[in-house]
């Protein structure tokens, strides 16, 4: 009869504690909901972390959470402001020019972050779809307008189209450069660069490049038989190639942007150093415009 009883009395502490703690589980999420305070388009960390609390619980605890019904009204508010806020930004880009970039993008990231649910309650999505048709258009007109000035090379064999600024030499033993150009065929247009060294004397043996953009640096390692090397009264070695990643691009966006960029051609035992001038940061602007418009 004793042992009985213990066993009773153990039974009913280890529910009184099983509840204690579901009640302090509860207590922690309806901290969690009313640490959400005043809602605002920051608040959504807040919320998730809320909601996950919440839906990561036993369904005893949920049934104690006391202010479920503020976590789903924050979750409403939260909604209601994303949705003003892309509703605003599409409103701001008014007449679509070349310059409406940024506001057609920031409207854009606006819209793709919100839920499916939220999208739907987006009363001027029409005007960002024909916002970005707009801009679109007018990015390849401007883009047609930069590849008609420039200088065209055709091999009509592999049926290819190459444009490259005219600022870029056509002879190799003219001048140091960095230079990105298009290449085109029928189905795809795809970016290309030829990095260039010259110079009247000195070879280099250059493997590296070094880009003092400002106050960035660029590195770009090559093997030494990808570099072209030859001679005539000057000297000059260069790399031609088609495989230019997102970084590169970036790399060209930022030298074409830059106060003063200095390129170091460095082999083993020497290097030589240039600087890129305005009219090929220039070009390399150009270029570059014309390319993603054309993708």
């Amino acid at each position: 009869m004793k042992k009985i009883l213990l066993w009773v009395l153990a039974a009913a502490m280890m529910l009184s504690l099983a509840a204690c703690g579901k009640s302090e589980a509860a207590k922690a999420v309806d901290d969690q909901i009313a640490a959400i305070g005043t809602v605002t388009l920051e608040s959504a960390d807040a919320i998730t972390a809320a909601r996950s609390l919440y839906d990561g619980s036993e369904a005893e605890v949920q049934s104690a959470v006391n202010n479920l019904g503020d976590l789903e009204a924050a979750e409403a508010a939260l909604s209601d402001l994303r949705v003003a806020e892309t509703v605003s930004l599409i409103d701001a880009i008014g007449a679509v020019t070349l310059e409406s970039a940024d506001a057609v993008d920031a409207a854009q990231a606006s819209y793709d972050s919100l839920s499916e649910a939220d999208t739907a309650k987006v009363s001027n999505a029409d005007v960002l779809i024909a916002a970005a048709d707009q801009l679109k258009a007018l990015k390849q007109q401007q883009a047609q307008a930069i590849l008609a000035n420039m200088r065209v090379e055709k091999d009509e064999v592999r049926g290819l189209t190459f444009y490259y600024s005219k600022t870029q030499p056509y002879y190799a033993d003219e001048r140091c450069y960095v230079l990105p150009y298009i290449g085109q065929d029928s189905t795809h247009t795809w970016l290309c660069a030829q990095y260039h060294y010259m110079d009247y004397d000195n070879w280099v043996f250059w493997t590296k490049l070094t880009f003092a953009v400002d106050d960035q640096r660029y590195y770009k390692y090559f093997n030494y038989f990808d570099v072209v090397r030859d001679n005539d009264t000057e000297v000059w070695e260069y790399v031609n190639t088609a495989d230019v990643s997102e970084e590169d691009i970036e790399m060209f966006w930022a030298i074409a942007n830059s106060e003063k960029t200095i390129v170091r051609f460095e082999g083993d035992e020497y290097y030589s150093d240039f600087t890129v001038s305005q009219a090929d940061k220039d070009a390399i602007r150009e270029v570059l415009t014309a390319y993603e418009a054309l993708q």
